[in-house]
């Protein structure tokens, strides 16, 4: 599910902030376990920040990924499966060039007590018209969207329901709508 960044403890903003995040969203996975290992590449750095109530800790990767200068990294080289604490907040990923992250939570956490998805039923075409606005880039969605045959009022249906944004720009897909899509492909 994704959760809208505001709406996050405070602390968890900080740490999101202090790894340069800055998307309004982001994705929030229920687990019991993970693994501290998060890969880097080109460019990238692997991150693993562990937060509590009122802290946080960050745990960095080497540049580029594993290597052979730093063996003992835990973020880089470390994939065996770990609890998730109770009423902690794991978040995991990388930073560089652009930063991608995610946030693991144990599925008891008080976190996801008030992140409950709305009763609203939509069908699979409708999670499937979404999940083109959420996983195809802009230039090549009309083309999926036409193959679809998708109808304007299937849109203007989606809009309404806060699931889809229309602004200047064009059509982009909402925290909500996010939390709906099936994927395209």
């Amino acid at each position: 599910m994704y959760v809208p960044v505001k709406d996050l403890p405070i602390v968890v903003q900080q740490a999101l902030s202090s790894v340069g995040y800055g998307k309004k969203d982001i994705e929030v996975i229920a687990a019991e376990t993970a693994t501290f290992a998060c890969a880097g590449s080109d460019g990238q750095r692997a991150f693993v920040i562990m937060c509590s109530k009122s802290e946080y800790k960050t745990l960095l990767g080497s540049w580029g990924g594993s290597n052979i200068f730093n063996p003992q990294n835990i973020v880089d080289n470390d994939w065996s499966p770990a609890a998730v604490p109770l009423d902690g907040i794991i978040i995991k990923g990388s930073s560089g060039n652009h930063v991608f992250a995610q946030i693991i939570v144990h599925p008891h956490n008080p976190l996801l007590n008030n992140k409950v998805l709305p009763g609203e039923v939509l069908s699979d075409r409708e999670k499937s018209i979404l999940g083109v606005f959420k996983g195809i880039k802009s230039a090549y969605r009309k083309e999926y969207l036409s193959r679809m045959k998708v109808q304007e009022s299937e849109i203007d249906k989606l809009i309404s329901g806060g699931y889809l944004k229309k602004d200047g720009r064009g059509i982009s897909v909402t925290t909500e709508g996010k939390n709906h899509a099936k994927p395209a492909w």
